[in-house]
């Protein structure tokens, strides 16, 4: 399992280094990564346990791609997250498999939440995003014309793949000293 968590952490490295510098995440990385990871569990699988064991993996690799992707593609599709992000976290959910690529997500987006508090300290606006947060969030108790939407200067994009590889290199760790197995 560390093999294909160092993997994952590899790839998430590429991506935040890309994210970082180019706020963008390219096809080349995340798509192929998904591929290559259910074809290397499935031949790994077959070579060493049979033909029913590489199915299963083949399996366990889709469901790991697609349970990543369930919750950040309802956040693309709300206009709050990037798409190379998701394709990011479908490609950990192939290599790691669900459990350990939803531990991997689990930190990278405590992570994320960390950096955008800090990121609105630094800037002065924590408290004034948390109240005209909790007053959109508040508007499906309200009359339409009664809604409240935050003002264009405190809706900013947050640079999600160094948070990506932060989590997953965080799951890295615990794995490794969890296992034993120490440097």
């Amino acid at each position: 399992m560390n093999d294909y968590l160092a993997g994952a952490v590899a790839i998430s490295a590429v991506a935040a280094w890309f994210d970082w510098k180019r706020r963008t995440i390219p096809n080349w990385l995340t798509l192929p990564s998904i591929a290559a990871a259910i074809v290397i569990r499935t031949t790994h699988a077959a070579c060493h346990d049979g033909l029913r064991a590489a199915a299963i993996e083949a399996m366990m690799s889709i469901a790991g791609a697609a349970t990543c992707a369930g919750v950040p593609l309802l956040m693309y599709s709300r206009g709050v997250m990037g798409g190379g992000d998701v394709k990011v976290f479908a490609a950990l959910g192939a290599i790691l498999r669900p459990l350990a690529a939803l531990e991997a997500q689990t930190y990278s987006l405590v992570i994320a939440s960390l950096f955008a508090c800090g990121e609105l300290i630094w800037n002065g606006t924590l408290f004034q995003t948390l109240y005209g947060s909790v007053r959109a969030m508040s508007h499906r108790f309200r009359a339409r014309r009664a809604a409240y939407h935050l003002p264009k200067p405190m809706v900013t994009w947050l640079k999600l793949g160094p948070a990506i590889f932060a989590g997953t290199a965080l799951t890295l760790v615990i794995h490794i000293f969890s296992s034993g197995i120490h440097p």
